[in-house]
């Protein structure tokens, strides 16, 4: 939308991104349960839980959305998107009403990849995945790379790999 159909920001925020039209309650970390007099606000189009935020937040994501992009459409930058997924296959994963949201990754890559290829040639995409389904080729290319990672607990976890990783493939971080 921001880039392909050259919306406005206000259009974006208003009616795709922030249009918040339910409510939830945190069950446990990252386990939502939709709920009418919940505090957390929810876009059930999207799936997506707005948990530190309150419909005054709106303003937030118009300078946020303005800046990304302003950042994406300046070719003076090399961009790294970097996606790190859920921890383990068995938790992590964030849900709303007990469904894990996080589905079809490696189409939404492909989709963001494809958008950007149409606007710059300096970016890259980083995947970390510990929860590649074994039918799922990743072929690396100049543009998006997949890292393979081990299975952890928790997020937290994940760290020491993920630094470990970058840090060996040229991309230092730390």
């Amino acid at each position: 939308m921001l880039l392909i159909d050259k919306k406005e920001i206000d259009d974006i925020v208003d009616n795709h991104f922030f249009k918040c039209d339910k409510r939830a309650c945190l069950h446990s970390i990252k386990h939502f349960i939709l709920n009418n007099d919940g505090p957390v606000l929810v876009n059930s189009k999207h799936s997506v839980c707005f948990p530190h935020d309150t419909p005054l937040s709106r303003d937030k994501y118009i300078r946020r959305m303005e800046r990304f992009k302003k950042i994406l459409l300046d070719n003076d930058n090399y961009i790294h998107f970097v996606y790190v997924s859920v921890s383990s296959k068995h938790s992590g994963n964030y849900t709303i009403d007990g469904v894990e949201i996080i589905q079809e990754l490696y189409s939404y890559i492909e989709q963001i990849h494809d958008i950007l290829k149409g606007i710059r040639t300096n970016y890259k995409i980083c995947v970390f995945d510990a929860n590649r389904p074994s039918d799922v080729i990743t072929p690396n290319s100049a543009y998006i790379i997949y890292y393979d990672i081990e299975p952890k607990n928790s997020c937290v976890d994940l760290l020491p790999e993920l630094i470990d990783r970058c840090n060996n493939s040229g991309n230092k971080i730390i």
